[in-house]
């Protein structure tokens, strides 16, 4: 099976084409959406969309790897990712 992509001009595309509305509109309503959703992240709060999933963010340990470019060992400092857990289940 071959995995494709989507977008956000493709998705604001799309939604602009179903609903009937002007480009710029949905281009406007996506951005708010995707602001929303980054903003409520950075408050380390859980962005649950329904019939899809949940974003969370989680803190990553700080690691040591060897790098094989350099050829000696490195350090990732902790971070901050966030994790999306699906609700579909097929």
């Amino acid at each position: 099976m071959t995995k494709t992509e989507i977008l956000k001009k493709d998705l604001s595309k799309n939604c602009a084409q179903r609903l009937d509305l002007p480009q710029d509109t949905v281009d406007e309503v996506i951005n708010c959406f995707f602001s929303l959703m980054l903003e409520a992240l950075r408050r380390d709060e859980v962005v649950i969309i329904k019939n899809l999933g949940s974003f969370t963010t989680n803190m990553q340990k700080e690691r040591i790897i060897y790098s094989v470019k350099l050829g000696r060992r490195k350090i990732i400092p902790a971070r901050k990712v966030v994790t999306f857990k699906s609700r579909i289940l097929n």
